[in-house]
């Protein structure tokens, strides 16, 4: 069985997990964008991020980045 830090390390996308005397941190070392988007538009997001294995449309949208 994996310990809990290499079991988060496992699915990490981006970033470190530190283990500390308190506890563990995670630095996902990723930034906050914002975006407001139709009612419409987002239902597509979801529609599309379902589609594509994504788990929300935030996994989508970092994604679509990582390909420009």
């Amino acid at each position: 069985m994996l310990a809990v830090p290499q079991l988060l390390e496992s699915v990490l996308v981006s970033g470190k997990i530190n283990k500390r005397s308190r506890g563990i941190y995670i630095d996902s070392d990723l930034e906050v964008v914002r975006v407001k988007v139709t009612s419409d538009l987002k239902e597509e997001l979801q529609q599309k991020a379902k589609e594509l294995g994504k788990r929300n449309i935030e996994e989508l949208l970092l994604y679509a980045a990582q390909k420009l």
